[in-house]
């Protein structure tokens, strides 16, 4: 877990001690709740998703966001308090109160930070540093001033006393403050479209979400201002500061969570809004209802609480369901589809491949295609990736600039992806075999014609010759005339000759050398080869078979690095573990070798797979070539 993560879930955390304060004023004063549920409401959003931000991507945005969902509860739940402690006698202090006189800058100034800071985390640019640095001065000054003002403090503490005494000039310097507060959170979202402006790639992306939510900061402020010289108070502006205390961490939780989060992190932090309000609701409630009981608050609360707390958790899911289909209607019909095509291919009913069809309704785009590894991907489509079980099977193309599929589509589609995925490769796996099996009937009728034309044209016709000379040897002998030493000696180089094309025969079949085991015939490969072969053997002995396919590999690779690849070196590695035997052929060469139709490698694959083995080629071009074959060998 990150250090910035960290920081801000304690600063999030911090809002329950101060919601527990606000609720035991509520309860006191027998008032105010709905304020306090509005503020709960409307800082949610930020204390949920600050601290993700913040965990997920280890960005200072987060504490940012976390810090301004504090001081929204910190601002409601401490007028709560302040209220109750007026009408009830709850402890409280006047320095207390004389500091909430200036607070509600506290609403807006965090937000700047916010502002600023996205999506980097960093204040970039000097004139950013100098907002950040000017917002806070002004907070802090103005909540000063107001505690020295000599005007009484906001009701019901109108005869509290001035802690620190009063100071005329702070009337004056006070109000002053306030254009340069008013310039400032105009110049952040300024800032934010500027950025905006100048952003490529997923920079530019992410800044979109923001650009527009970012101006209901200046605007709330405005609204404020003209709503309570207007009319003498700020209950109207209550919904212009909602919407950025919802909006802005909504855009950035979009952004920073990844654009496929962003609905998820949406449905889950309006369904916490609901969930939390209806707590928070029951639990003010009871404790007001508890409150006209002797004895009866702490306990009617305690078991409110507990109930409340266990029903959010049981109905969380639920809800996030019905939240989901609301808000993204287009999403949720997409899923259900989804869902209903894998319960259908499960009852054998319809092909997976319908999924592709699926998601080009759902994500209205009929050029949306599924690819696959090894598949080729337009560079200028949006790409979504689809995992399953951690490991990436496929991706998601869509048209140029399209936006990217939901996370929530893409985990509904993933079953079925995968189900086309392997529905392809065995496919594929049963042409490749079909392709194989007619290369080796076709290798070996041609085999057995070229063994009977050596036969025909060697051996068969010694072997004729040798008979007719033995039997014309015959005739002499009857006569008298035959020279026994010259008819032998004829005879037997007729036989060895015989011998001799019968072995080269044999040879073209098994390799003589083989006859001494593999580590033998490798050794003969690498003294008769025309570079220099380094051969490195390891394993217990290994069967004849494989032993054959396992020379045929290197032998090849040896022949193809010096015809082909003109390598100056050669390096052959025969392994040997539990399961199989691994070959290795590496050379120095020019690369670019690769298996094609009719090609030595083809044959040679071919041969592999006839004994459940596998054939890879790495050769990349002017980066010499790795020839890897893996045999079964049950040692």
């Amino acid at each position: 877990m990150n250090r910035i993560g960290v920081v801000a879930a304690i600063v999030a955390g911090t809002a329950l001690p101060l919601g527990v304060l606000g609720v035991a004023g509520v309860a006191a004063a027998a008032d105010g709740a709905a304020w306090l549920i509005f503020g709960f409401a409307v800082a949610i959003p930020a204390l949920v998703l600050g601290p993700a931000v913040a965990l997920r991507t280890g960005n200072a945005v987060g504490i940012a966001l976390a810090a301004a969902g504090l001081a929204i509860v910190l601002t409601v739940a401490g007028d709560a308090y302040l209220r109750g402690a007026a009408r009830a006698g709850l402890p409280t202090s006047v320095v207390l109160v004389a500091m909430s006189a200036g607070a509600w800058m506290l609403l807006f100034a965090p937000w700047i930070w916010v502002l600023l800071l996205f999506p980097t985390g960093r204040l970039e640019r000097r004139l950013d540093r100098i907002v950040a640095a000017t917002i806070t001065v002004v907070a802090v000054a103005f909540d000063l001033l107001a505690i020295v003002a000599p005007a009484p403090y906001p009701e019901p503490w109108e005869a509290s006393p001035h802690p620190w005494g009063v100071w005329g000039p702070a009337d004056v310097l006070a109000p002053a403050l306030l254009p340069v507060f008013l310039a400032c959170l105009i110049a952040a979202p300024a800032s934010v479209v500027l950025r905006y402006r100048r952003a490529r790639g997923p920079e530019r992306r992410q800044l979109r979400w923001l650009s527009v939510a970012a101006f209901a900061v200046p605007s709330a402020l405005l609204f404020l201002w003209v709503t309570y010289f207007l009319f003498g108070g700020a209950e109207v502006v209550l919904v212009a500061v909602a919407v950025f205390c919802v909006a802005i961490p909504l855009s950035i939780g979009a952004a920073l969570l990844t654009a496929t989060d962003a609905d998820v992190w949406i449905v889950r932090v309006v369904s916490w809004c609901v969930l939390l309000l209806a707590l928070v609701g029951i639990v003010a409630g009871a404790t007001a209802l508890g409150a006209r009981i002797p004895g009866g608050a702490a306990l009617i609360a305690a078991a409110t609480a507990a109930v409340a707390v266990l029903g959010t958790i049981a109905g969380r899911a639920p809800l996030e369901r019905a939240v989901g289909a609301v808000i993204f209607p287009r999403t949720a019909r997409t899923v259900d589809e989804l869902r209903i095509a894998l319960e259908q291919v499960h009852r054998g009913d319809t092909p997976p491949e319908q999924v592709t069809e699926i998601l080009r309704r759902g994500m209205r785009d009929p050029s949306l295609v599924v690819e696959f590894a090894g598949d080729a991907v337009a560079t200028d489509r949006t790409v979504t990736p689809v995992t399953l079980a951690g490991s990436r099977i496929a991706t998601i193309a869509g048209r140029p600039g399209a936006e990217l599929v939901p996370q929530r589509v893409v985990a509904a589609a993933a079953p079925l992806i995968e189900l086309v995925r392997l529905r392809a490769e065995l496919a594929r796996a049963l042409r490749d075999a079909e392709r194989s099996r007619a290369r080796l009937v076709r290798a070996e009728t041609e085999e057995r014609r070229r063994l009977e034309r050596d036969l025909h044209d060697g051996a068969q016709q010694r072997l004729v010759s040798l008979g007719m000379s033995l039997r014309l040897a015959q005739r002499h002998a009857v006569r008298g005339e035959l020279d026994v030493d010259r008819a032998l000696d004829d005879a037997i180089t007729a036989v060895a000759a015989s011998v001799a094309d019968l072995r080269a025969v044999a040879h073209g079949l098994r390799p003589s050398s083989l006859d001494d085991g593999l580590p033998a015939a490798l050794a003969d490969l690498s003294s008769t080869a025309a570079v220099p072969v380094e051969v490195n053997l390891r394993g217990a002995p290994i069967p004849d078979t494989v032993g054959t396919t396992a020379y045929y590999v290197a032998s090849e690779g040896v022949a193809n690095a010096v015809k082909h690849a003109h390598a100056a070196d050669v390096a052959v590695s025969v392994e040997q573990d539990a399961a199989a035997l691994h070959v290795r052929v590496i050379d120095n060469g020019g690369g670019g070798a690769a298996v094609t139709p009719g090609g030595g490698l083809a044959g040679l694959s071919d041969r592999v797979r006839a004994i459940g083995g596998t054939l890879r080629v790495d050769s990349p071009i002017g980066g010499g070539t790795t020839l890897w074959a893996e045999l079964p060998c049950a040692s």
